[in-house]
């Protein structure tokens, strides 16, 4: 490769901080085609994965390193687009392999069916659809509402309770459970609601954090009560519940319970994902770490209510007749949160669903979409044209634009 490979590295650290230009992607493309730079190619992606400084992982190291491992040894690149192996050349398997590290690493290069690296630069875009970004809804207990987007720093809506950081998130003031102080009589309700398009990380009275995805909405009082903290959810979000003490001898800690739906969720101070919208079949709790007990009010024959226990690593599915529990991948249930798509032989209605939430888009169908499966890891920071694109690359369905509606159309 002699004065190439320092030219490589020079592109290869580039792209980790900003987008190489489409001469660049393509010179990058010639290098790693070079039959004489595979060996050379392979260690230096290997050695760059090993140190990469995601600042917060989607995915653990055990995780990256099976990943990393599939992509050297089986030479299938399994992000972004899976080529069936039989139809790769032993130099294409070699090519995929390292374009696949690049596009897991990056997202910024891609590969087509016919081998060739593409830009979603070179595509002619019919609209601007931009990745969501931190916005919100408050509601006050008054009715009135404040876009959180639109506020500064420091107190939101001249309560002093409230406050909007530096980072970007809704923080109220610390009340321990059980203090003395309590708001009068009636309880005062706040309510987050984040638009499609948008996330919001909350800090609620006690020291819970609460982050909010797309599409999804937060109800909770100003200050909890005593011996018991409650809070209405729906749409999807992941909570870090603190460890509140009661102030009553001998009640330990004073649990937490979030209602979703026909479902509720008691936990004592864990860390879980919820993910329950309105237009889902199902309610889908991930346990992260801790313990946490699911009930769940059946509408099936008997209406009896059912309850079970998570351990860590674990998945409640409650498809509002039975609550079924299996293990988890606690990655892709969690993967928003960092920042990612991840999807793993997920139906294409389902990853459109996730589309549509984040990039604000109305989603048609034409055609039969029963098979249509397709697995792949995308920063949601990235276009959704480059992701339209590289499920296009599979060759089993095709889009089509028109302003903020894409009809998704079988081949």
């Amino acid at each position: 490769m002699g004065t190439d490979k320092e030219r490589f590295l020079a592109l290869l650290f580039k792209s980790s901080s900003a987008e190489l230009s489409p001469d660049e992607q393509e010179e990058m493309w010639d290098l790693i085609s070079d039959p004489e730079n595979q060996e050379y190619l392979d260690q230096v992606l290997k050695t760059y994965w090993e140190g990469y400084p995601f600042n917060e992982p989607v995915l653990s190291k055990e995780v990256q390193s099976n990943i990393l491992n599939s992509i050297v040894n089986e030479g299938l690149p399994p992000v972004e687009q899976r080529i069936p192996k039989r139809f790769m050349s032993p130099f294409m398997i070699g090519v995929a392999s390292l374009a696949a590290v690049l596009l897991l690493i990056f997202g910024v290069l891609f590969l087509r069916k016919d081998g060739e690296l593409k830009s979603a630069s070179n595509q002619a875009i019919t609209a601007s659809i931009d990745p969501g970004g931190n916005k919100a809804i408050l509601t006050l207990s008054d009715g009135s509402k404040v876009s959180l987007d639109e506020v500064g720093t420091g107190v939101v809506a001249g309560a002093k309770v409230i406050s909007k950081n530096s980072a970007g998130h809704l923080v109220y003031k610390t009340q321990e459970a059980g203090a003395k102080e309590r708001e009068p009589e009636k309880p005062q309700f706040h309510t987050v609601t984040t638009p499609k398009g948008g996330v919001y990380q909350v800090t609620l009275p006690d020291g819970t954090n609460v982050y909010l995805n797309s599409g999804s909405s937060l109800k909770y009082p100003t200050v909890f009560a005593a011996d018991l903290r409650e809070v209405e959810a729906t749409g999807e979000m992941y909570f870090d519940v603190e460890k509140v003490l009661s102030d009553k001898p001998g009640k330990g800690r004073v649990p937490f319970v979030v209602h979703s739906g026909n479902q509720r969720i008691e936990v004592l101070g864990t860390q879980f994902n919820l993910n329950a919208y309105p237009d889902s079949k199902t309610i889908k709790t991930t346990l992260v770490e801790g313990s946490v007990r699911i009930h769940s009010k059946a509408v099936g024959a008997t209406g009896e209510e059912q309850s079970i226990q998570l351990s860590p690593g674990y998945q409640s599915i409650n498809n509002f007749e039975v609550l079924k529990v299996k293990k988890a991948d606690v990655n892709q249930a969690v993967a928003w949160k960092s920042g990612y798509f991840v999807f793993d032989d997920d139906n294409i209605r389902e990853i459109m669903r996730q589309l549509a939430l984040w990039y604000n888009i109305e989603v048609s169908y034409e055609g039969e979409m029963k098979g249509k499966r397709f697995g792949g890891i995308f920063k949601r920071s990235k276009s959704i044209f480059q992701i339209m694109e590289n499920i296009e690359q599979t060759g089993s369905i095709h889009f089509k634009t028109e302003g903020r509606r894409v009809t998704v159309i079988a081949n």
